[in-house]
């Protein structure tokens, strides 16, 4: 198609050349597209607080109204007793330790020529002590005293605290001294280190799972960060027991009680939403908040509690990015010593969801009094969904990130959530 081509006039104002030969922009910032997203997310959800509001008033509860002084004093104790138990778990393991020690000793007292006299008196002192007080012994003591003090605080929270949240934060409270124990258990048996009395009070106190010799520190506490999260926990806070009382509960009441299908519908939806937007504040409060202060105040320098799991491409990904601490402690202390065991890869996965399974479950009966199983099977149902979700991303790799999201928020959240409810609404109702 033969073509004209203006002669170059300066005076030209309307006839210049637009089009030129150009390849598409390749701009990856879609920074205002999220911000689009999240105003039409906020509208939706102030839309959906007016609706309720005009059917059912402000319904909010102030955090924590119910909580009683008898709660408060059981809580404080329990986590006071859980402190000792620590300590004495310690100088359990120090003693240990000690008389490896004197063993070691000993025994190149009987190999050394020298001083073989000075050091036989050693040995007999040694073997002179009773076997409670032998290495091995004191190995069993120590997990005695753990387990002793794990039953014990788990009986004192099931039975002088009834606040349902204080309860539940109670029976986390006793997995993570829990955790750090066996891991310092753990780690002390295989290298028989040297341990220190402040070494040991900052790793139960650092926002971590996992013991080691020494930790990464940070140089300043920087106070003005801590306010700054102090403020967001708060208002995270009030923000989920809001969405909770005025938009989560009212929905799923309406979605069990109603015979119309229509209306089911429309409030399972809500329920989707809601249990979305408050599995992300809670996100926000513990990952970002709680965490950041912990490690802030305790100069803890490796402050990696989490990656960018709003990204995964399957389930698996979710569970190794979302909770780090967590998952560095299943990988270190199961995971790993499995798989060098011979256990195959998929079986080593599959038993430390079996063991999240039982602890989540765990927690979530005990601190509701009331065993469903739901969130238990939910766990174990991650096994063939991380098959699953593996599928869809070889298979159609573009649909994968929102398959993960459909997964978790649209179908196993609302189910759990909604499961839940029923049950404990037929029971109410003097139906199961």
């Amino acid at each position: 198609m033969p073509s004209f081509r203006i002669p170059e006039m300066p005076d030209l104002l309307h006839s210049k050349d637009v089009h030129k030969t150009k390849n598409k922009p390749q701009n990856n910032n879609i920074h205002g597209l999220y911000n689009l997203l999240n105003l039409v997310a906020l509208l939706s959800m102030i839309r959906y607080f007016l609706e309720d509001y005009k059917d059912y008033g402000f319904i909010m509860k102030i955090p924590l109204n119910e909580l009683t002084i008898s709660d408060t004093c059981a809580f404080l104790g329990i986590f006071c007793f859980l402190s000792l138990a620590c300590l004495i778990c310690f100088f359990i393991e120090k003693w240990r330790i000690r008389r490896l020690e004197l063993l070691d000793g000993s025994k190149k007292g009987i190999i050394s020529k020298k001083g073989s006299i000075k050091k036989s008196k050693r040995i007999s002192k040694f073997i002179l002590v009773p076997f409670s007080t032998s290495p091995s012994s004191l190995s069993y003591l120590f997990l005695f005293c753990l387990f002793a003090s794990f039953s014990l605080a788990v009986w004192l929270t099931s039975s002088f605290i009834k606040h349902v949240y204080v309860s539940g934060w109670s029976h986390v409270a006793i997995w993570v001294f829990t955790f750090k124990l066996i891991s310092f258990y753990l780690v002390s048996h295989e290298l028989n280190p040297p341990v220190s009395l402040s070494h040991f009070l900052y790793f139960i106190v650092a926002p971590t799972f996992c013991y080691q010799l020494s930790y990464p520190m940070s140089s300043t506490r920087r106070f003005s960060f801590i306010l700054r999260r102090v403020v967001q926990l708060v208002l995270g806070v009030f923000l989920f027991v809001f969405v909770m009382d005025q938009y989560s509960i009212p929905s799923i009441y309406r979605a069990i009680e109603n015979p119309s299908w229509l209306i089911k519908c429309e409030n399972v939806i809500n329920v989707a939403i809601s249990s979305a937007f408050l599995f992300l504040i809670f996100f926000h409060m513990v990952f970002v908040c709680a965490l950041d202060i912990l490690a802030e105040i305790t100069l803890f320098g490796d402050r990696n509690f989490y990656q960018a799991w709003w990204n995964s491409e399957t389930v698996g990904e979710f569970w190794t990015l979302w909770n780090i601490p967590v998952h560095n402690w299943f990988k270190r202390h199961i995971y790993i010593p499995l798989v060098k065991r011979g256990t195959h890869k998929q079986l080593a996965r599959a038993y430390c969801f079996f063991v999240s399974a039982i602890i989540h479950e765990f927690v979530f009966s005990l601190a509701t009094r009331r065993f469903s199983g739901l969130i238990f099977i939910a766990m174990i149902f991650q096994i063939p969904n991380i098959y699953v979700s593996e599928r869809v991303k070889n298979s159609l790799p573009f649909l994968a990130n929102t398959f993960f999201w459909c997964s978790f928020c649209v179908i196993g959240q609302p189910a759990i959530v909604l499961l839940y409810y029923r049950s404990k609404w037929l029971k109410e109702m003097g139906l199961a």
